[in-house]
């Protein structure tokens, strides 16, 4: 996984920096800081230091949209040369995104597919094939394809997450109709002990899930 996360830092770069140069500073504003979020600033260093180029990142303490959306604003501000950022919120970023293009900034997004006011997004993995692959591992050690299950996202506003439950509530339509979706889908906000409380919740509910 870090191996991919290095190969997106350097396209992001290279794509940024084309037909540019002098000194050049790019800033990622991933949706907050987490080890996998980690790894992409070490990718982004890395691809950085291959190119030439300027680039930091910095991130909101949680996965605050408006936070995000003021770190954002802030590096346009201070006059960053290019944008990289994984959205909490696809369109709460869009006025600033707006903004940073009618400067001639870049936008690059991750996570975020169709995302308004973007240059260019990319993505890791087919996000389709991603989410039905979660639902094979499921079923795979579950043993059976009967019974309850349910769905969290880091967000109900990031279009690649919600991709994934939608890609996998499909296939276990298709594939596995004894399988029972209990509620459609819990934002758990990129945290960890959200999303245990929430299970916690869900079996005293669920007991069987």
């Amino acid at each position: 996984m870090r191996r991919l996360l290095l190969l997106v830092a350097a396209l992001v770069v290279a794509i940024t920096t084309v037909s540019y140069s002098g000194e050049y500073t790019m800033i990622s504003v991933p949706k907050l800081r987490s080890t996998w979020f980690n790894d992409l600033e070490t990718g982004i260093k890395k691809a950085g230091e291959d190119f030439g180029v300027n680039v930091y990142q910095q991130a909101p303490a949680s996965a605050d949209e408006a936070q995000q959306v003021r770190i954002i604003e802030d590096a346009i501000t201070q006059g960053v040369n290019a944008l990289l950022v994984v959205p909490n919120d696809a369109n709460a970023c869009v006025p600033a995104f707006a903004r940073a293009r009618s400067m001639g900034i870049p936008v690059i997004t991750h996570e975020s597919v169709g995302q308004p006011e973007a240059d260019f997004n990319v993505e890791m993995v087919d996000n389709v094939g991603h989410g039905e692959n979660i639902m094979k591992a499921m079923v795979e050690d579950l043993g059976t394809d009967e019974g309850e299950y349910a769905i969290f996202v880091g967000s109900l506003t990031v279009p690649a997450h919600n991709q994934w439950a939608d890609a996998a509530i499909a296939y276990a339509k298709k594939n596995h109709p004894k399988l029972t979706l209990v509620a459609d889908r819990f934002p758990v906000a990129e945290d960890r002990n959200a999303a245990r409380q929430k299970t916690l919740e869900l079996l005293m509910t669920y007991p069987e899930l």
